[in-house]
């Protein structure tokens, strides 16, 4: 059965013990059909983005493994790619999202 909205909360246990949750998050489902690629990608490439609405303005950040920005929020260029050059090899997380609506997530590979 398809609903529009999906929920979720993070749970963690601390070092010492301390329990925490977060905040429920309502998150609306939309009908993107992201594909990245090449992924893995080498250094110096570039990472292309294929969505179904060329319309839509899309933002991008880039995560690291750890969740820290490494490419804060900026729109994707007229080509839908993204230049990593300042990335590292190592595994990231490409998180995509209008003004109102978070997208999609997608992991990909730097590779050297």
């Amino acid at each position: 059965m398809y609903t529009p909205y999906s929920f979720y909360q993070v749970f963690s246990i601390d070092y010492d013990g301390k329990k925490s949750a977060s905040n429920i998050v309502k998150i609306k489902n939309t009908n993107y059909d992201i594909k990245i690629f090449p992924n893995p990608i080498n250094l110096g490439s570039t990472l292309n983005i294929e969505h179904f609405d060329k319309e839509k303005n899309i933002k991008f950040r880039i995560l690291d493994v750890l969740s820290k920005v490494v490419i804060p929020d900026q729109f994707l260029n007229e080509k839908n790619e993204i230049d990593i050059q300042v990335l590292k090899p190592g595994t990231y997380t490409l998180m995509l999202f209008t003004d109102s609506d978070f997208v999609d997530y997608k992991t990909f590979i730097v590779t050297n």
